[in-house]
């Protein structure tokens, strides 16, 4: 008798991150279908489009295509967005997660359930796989904190199967213009296209990884015997201003950097013309992650490196 193919649920399916973990199930011979509050983009799996979210309308949803995972990477994801407004970043990042958790347990407590949270939700400066989570009092860190939290109660009350992982920056061709890394390599390859890029600080130390390595990751998780939370990382950090001076590299930009006014400020030599610019602040943002007990757990380990990852998004 021919075994009967698995079948995953994707909530959010339009981003990087559905797109990877799309080709990791398919490569495993699992059906995937995503679901979608606005306008499906063009994917290899099938999209349902729905208007109102509510423990109804998702029941039916799993009572018609019977999932054996499911994984939520609804967010709003972007500090400027979450701040903006408010209420959807909750909607999103906590009350959708909500609903799916109480639909599952109206429908099959058997279902496994992975939830996407971030990296923001940790506000110590050294991370290991025993560290909890301590958010800043953010809008974004409040809702994925809340969300992190109906997980445990799941867990613990109704002995469902609920996972997931605490995803540091990650990276891919597929990043999209609300995030920094795109927005300055766009200003890059585009000048005249957009205004002069204001940056935060380019001293800050960030932990990139990409979307393809993390989205392995988050297969792993839900297939495990026993639902864990996993701080997902590579372990390395780079100054944002090597992020910038690698992409310059890569788009064969000649530069220099220039100082005036307690402000630095990428020039293109050639075009004779600044770039971006940025603040110069002695306290930088520097944030150590210890993975070694993550990858030997899950049998998992970062295949991209940082100059892969950049280059792949200067050319895409």
């Amino acid at each position: 008798m021919k075994k009967k193919k698995k079948i995953a649920l994707i909530f959010g399916p339009n981003g990087q991150d559905a797109y990877y973990l799309n080709r990791i199930l398919v490569e495993n011979k699992i059906s995937v279908y995503g679901i979608s509050l606005n306008k499906a983009k063009k994917n290899n799996f099938k999209i349902l489009c729905i208007k109102k979210f509510n423990d109804k309308i998702i029941t039916k949803i799993l009572k018609k295509i019977k999932p054996n995972y499911i994984f939520n990477l609804l967010s709003v994801s972007s500090k400027k967005e979450a701040e903006d407004d408010v209420i959807k970043c909750e909607i999103f990042n906590n009350f959708y997660n909500l609903i799916i958790l109480n639909s599952i347990k109206n429908y099959d407590i058997k279902i496994k359930y992975f939830l996407a949270l971030s990296g923001m939700l940790f506000s110590s400066k050294k991370i290991s796989h025993n560290s909890k989570p301590h958010p800043l009092i953010h809008p974004y860190s409040i809702a994925k904190y809340s969300a992190y939290n109906y997980l445990k109660y799941f867990n613990t009350n109704f002995k469902m199967f609920c996972c997931s992982a605490f995803f540091f920056n990650h990276e891919s061709k597929l990043r999209d213009q609300r995030f920094i890394t795109r927005k300055i390599i766009n200003k890059l390859k585009f000048p005249n296209k957009y205004r002069l890029l204001a940056l935060n600080n380019i001293e800050d130390l960030v932990d990139w990884g990409h979307a393809h390595d993390y989205m392995k990751a988050a297969y792993k998780i839900i297939k495990q015997r026993m639902p864990s939370h996993e701080i997902i990382a590579t372990g390395k950090n780079y100054k944002l201003k090597y992020f910038i001076e690698l992409s310059c590299k890569y788009l064969d930009i000649k530069y220099k950097w220039l100082i005036k006014n307690k402000q630095i400020y990428l020039k293109d030599i050639k075009n004779k013309r600044i770039l971006l610019k940025s603040e110069i602040k002695k306290n930088n943002k520097k944030i150590t992650i210890n993975i070694k007990k993550t990858k030997k757990k899950l049998n998992w380990e970062p295949y991209y490196k940082f100059n892969d990852i950049v280059k792949e998004m200067c050319f895409n």
